[in-house]
């Protein structure tokens, strides 16, 4: 059973089907292609029913992605008090969650919106983009542009902006502030950074995706004409394969093909049969 099917269940909300996925053998804990674990998929759709059907199913609560992000993490940066509450009472904690729990001031201050504190470190010399002096040649393994993203701070990604923060900087995980905007589903972040100079079509690895591609993906329309507007490449999502196209929701498509992109005429007769997906 293909762990790639139950995160597009999971992805579009659809409960019945990730249940019976689930009785079919779907791994809880499986790691999708992109690294994505099905809890923090179930917890970025905001449905506590979803979250609460993958728990029982065994999903490890503490459980981080190859970023590093934790279920907790999520939750508390999407404001999901109803996941909160259902990680709480299977051990997650604050207190010991590594995500959350930095020992850097400066990433600790920008993940809790202190943005008194963001401009002191600022003023310190603190590097906005997170860039050890001994090592500036490395990727740090928390970007505060990120993580500002990734935690709701608008305010202070203001601030970094402002101080001049690179919109295109990934951290030690791949991830770029649109990317974490992009997964966020928050296109009100996408726009603001796109607007700053974010590049949709910017891969951080020859393997890694692109903001269009994990928006396709996911099935978050707005986002996809947010990106195509600003630029972003329709033919890096449409030259992946008709297997692979397949997955794709029809509107998502039809997005791709209108902003000049080429589908295989297999996806063509697809959409023109009224058989892709809704």
């Amino acid at each position: 059973m293909s762990n790639q099917e139950l995160l597009q269940a999971i992805r579009a909300a659809d409960t019945e089907a990730v249940r019976h996925l689930l009785a079919a053998g779907a791994s809880a804990n499986g790691e999708g292609k992109s690294g994505e674990l099905p809890l923090l998929a179930a917890i970025r759709t905001r449905r506590v029913a979803l979250v609460h059907l993958l728990l029982e199913a065994g999903a490890d609560p503490l459980a981080a992605d190859r970023r590093g992000a934790t279920p907790l993490a999520l939750a508390t940066a999407l404001g999901f008090e109803e996941a909160l509450l259902l990680l709480r009472a299977r051990g997650a904690d604050a207190q010991s969650d590594p995500h959350l729990k930095s020992p850097d001031p400066f990433v600790r201050a920008v993940r809790e919106g202190d943005i008194a504190a963001v401009r002191r470190e600022l003023a310190r010399g603190t590097s906005v983009d997170g860039r050890s002096p001994a090592f500036p040649w490395e990727r740090p393994r928390a970007v505060p542009l990120v993580e500002a993203v990734r935690h709701g701070q608008p305010a202070v990604v203001a601030v970094l902006l402002e101080a001049g923060a690179d919109p295109n900087r990934a951290d030690s995980g791949g991830c770029t502030p649109l990317i974490a905007a992009v997964e966020s589903n928050d296109p009100t972040m996408v726009t603001r950074l796109l607007d700053s100079g974010a590049d949709p079509n910017l891969r951080v690895g020859r393997e890694s995706a692109t903001a269009l591609q994990r928006a396709a993906y996911r099935g978050a329309i707005e986002v996809v004409q947010l990106l195509l507007e600003h630029g972003a490449d329709p033919q890096s999502v449409l030259d992946k394969g008709v297997a692979s196209l397949i997955r794709l929701r029809g509107p998502v498509l039809e997005c791709l093909i209108h902003a000049g992109g080429k589908a295989p005429p297999e996806i063509a007769n697809l959409l023109q049969q009224g058989n892709a997906l809704p």
